[in-house]
């Protein structure tokens, strides 16, 4: 039954600005940075609590104007101790998301390159609360996600109050499967709970997708 269960293996590429914006509190009071990291340790403790938690691969990047991995992917279920993941940490400059999206489709195509018994697919889930201002052009990068039609999704947060670039953000988000009602993958939000629950539903329905 177990084997039936784990027809894919999926990972969640969670990638968080670490700008120096990031500093700011959102609504609970909290800097966005804290918040930020407790979404990413809340979500893997969520999937590891999850009846298909064997399905689940997590990986975490973190970005200013250079983008650094903080956990190769790995399944939640040999996650022992859940590190921090403050997105402010080796950071706190300008905001290039499109460095960022070119180190997650790296660490995308590594993980769908390795040899596995099951069908593997990636969602790449882009935290920012701000815009674009430094580096690699985004949109270069989403199109050549695109075209490359390997079964990677995007899904974009915009988490505070600050400059963000909405339009952008709902442009390159994936949309979901019209029976599920053809939603954009993309949240605005301020509140820290939203930003945790939109992490939870990014990575584990991102398949149902079309």
């Amino acid at each position: 039954m177990e084997v039936e269960r784990k027809k894919i293996e999926q990972l969640g590429i969670i990638v968080l600005d670490g700008s120096g914006s990031m500093q700011e509190p959102d609504s609970s009071g909290a800097t966005k940075a804290a918040s930020a990291d407790r979404a990413a340790q809340d979500l893997i403790r969520r999937l590891q609590q999850s009846r298909r938690r064997d399905n689940f691969f997590i990986s975490v990047i973190t970005y200013d104007d250079k983008a650094i991995i903080r956990l190769e992917p790995t399944p939640v279920t040999n996650i022992t101790q859940i590190p921090s993941f403050d997105p402010l940490n080796g950071h706190g400059g300008q905001t290039n998301i499109g460095g960022a999206l070119q180190k997650a489709y790296e660490v995308a195509k590594g993980f769908l390159r390795d040899e596995s018994s099951f069908v593997r697919c990636v969602v790449i889930v882009l935290m920012t609360d701000g815009q674009h201002n430094t580096g690699q052009d985004p949109e270069t990068v989403v199109s050549e996600i695109k075209k490359s039609e390997l079964p990677i999704k995007i899904a974009t947060v915009g988490f505070g109050t600050g400059d963000i670039d909405v339009v952008f953000l709902e442009k390159i988000a994936s949309t979901t499967r019209s029976d599920m009602g053809g939603q954009k993958m993309f949240k605005l939000t301020n509140n820290p709970e939203e930003l945790r629950n939109f992490f939870e539903a990014s990575v584990t329905t991102s398949f149902a997708l079309g």
